[in-house]
């Protein structure tokens, strides 16, 4: 494989799934950004099988908190907004035997999370929750599932985790070679 020595869009190397939240209130006119982001997304079909609810209200905001995994509720603490993509399987094709609305709603979170970066905010998507409990917090329809959770805020310098947690620094941002996860021509060809 051929080294590349291009250059990416900031919002695709700047994004990292921090815990360092700031409790800044973002902005309305970029919520509506993040709507755009999410309703313009590519999907199967053009189904756009997705439904995302953004919750920033105070009154609601901590019922869905609650519903997140323990080790979510922590570092969640300062969260402004969060952005629940949810979705009816049965409103979405299955081909080879897989439901695409879990892929459509991936795009439409990449989308959101690509136009968040370039707006100078914070994302960090998670899969921890309890579903039933998220499903009564939003009042979601019967059938329709819960496929993501993302927080949604403005970063601070440091994190802080816990209440007797120290201040860190975040650490630099580990991925994978390129040449582990992407292959040419065929599965395992460098």
């Amino acid at each position: 494989m051929q080294e590349w020595s291009g250059q990416l869009l900031p919002e695709i190397t700047v994004r990292s799934s921090a815990k360092n939240f700031s409790t800044e209130p973002i902005e309305y006119e970029k919520i509506i950004a993040l709507k755009e982001a999410v309703r313009l997304s590519p999907s199967s079909s053009n189904s756009q099988p997705w439904r995302v609810i953004f919750v920033s209200d105070t009154n609601v905001l901590p019922q869905v908190k609650s519903c997140l995994s323990d080790g979510n509720q922590v570092w969640n603490a300062n969260v402004p907004l969060l952005v629940v993509f949810t979705a009816n399987p049965e409103d979405d094709a299955t081909k080879n035997g897989q439901p695409l609305y879990l892929f459509d709603c991936g795009l439409a979170a990449r989308g959101l999370m690509v136009q968040a970066a370039n707006m100078g905010l914070f994302v960090h998507p998670m899969g921890g929750w309890g579903e039933t409990a998220l499903q009564k917090a939003l009042h979601l329809p019967e059938g329709v599932r819960v496929v993501c959770v993302i927080a949604v805020g403005y970063p601070q310098n440091f994190n802080k985790v816990g209440a007797d947690a120290d201040l860190v620094e975040l650490p630099p941002r580990k991925r994978k070679a390129s040449t582990n996860v992407t292959f040419d021509q065929y599965f395992g060809n460098n």
